[in-house]
């Protein structure tokens, strides 16, 4: 009996330095991030007041306000109605550029800012979608970056997801500032500070 309880024992001896090797290792497909969230504020005009040199869209990806112009180079544009509700359009609800525009999709969340750690799962009703924010509501985008050589077309998610926050309005000068926070890293859902795990 105990040479027959050895020998069964022996195999897993064997394999135990390499089984703890491969643990070690982690899952070898795993996609890494290299780049961390980025969490600020952010200020555009009101799209329907603003001369057309001015920011009143935003180019998720880069953290940055842009002019809506004919190439497209935006996720959303933001505007004013007459209630001084802001009003967050995805690009192809804007314009339909020369060279095509990539896939935006809006999705409302509850909460405050600062709470919402992560894009949600499911689905984020896209293009035609318009969403209008009071003061402190919380919208998530989930941007597909993926036209001509964009830095997600080959990843195994296109997405950027990033979330905003309306901080203030002034009806006065059309400006609108936000608080934002974006995961640059394609298909990363994360939005705490630092290098995201996911």
């Amino acid at each position: 009996m105990r040479r027959t309880h050895r020998s069964r024992l022996l195999p897993l001896a064997l394999f135990a330095p390499s089984l703890a090797l491969l643990a070690g290792c982690g899952d070898p497909l795993r996609v890494v991030a290299s780049e961390p969230v980025f969490i600020g504020d952010l200020s555009v005009y009101a799209l329907s007041s603003a001369p057309p040199t001015y920011p009143s869209a935003i180019n998720t990806p880069f953290a940055t306000t842009v002019p809506v112009d004919g190439n497209g180079n935006f996720d959303v544009a933001l505007d004013l109605n007459a209630e001084g509700h802001v009003v967050v359009y995805p690009v192809r609800a804007v314009l339909t550029p020369v060279l095509g525009s990539h896939r935006v999709g809006l999705r409302r969340v509850p909460g405050v800012f600062g709470a919402v750690l992560s894009a949600p799962t499911g689905e984020y009703p896209s293009d035609s979608v318009i969403v209008t924010l009071g003061i402190g509501d919380v919208l998530v985008i989930e941007a597909e970056r993926t036209r001509g050589s964009d830095f997600c077309s080959f990843a195994l998610s296109r997405n950027i997801y990033s979330k905003l926050s309306v901080r203030a309005v002034d009806p006065a000068t059309g400006i609108i500032s936000l608080s934002f926070a974006v995961n640059p890293n394609c298909g990363f859902r994360s939005f705490e500070e630092g290098i995201p795990r996911n």
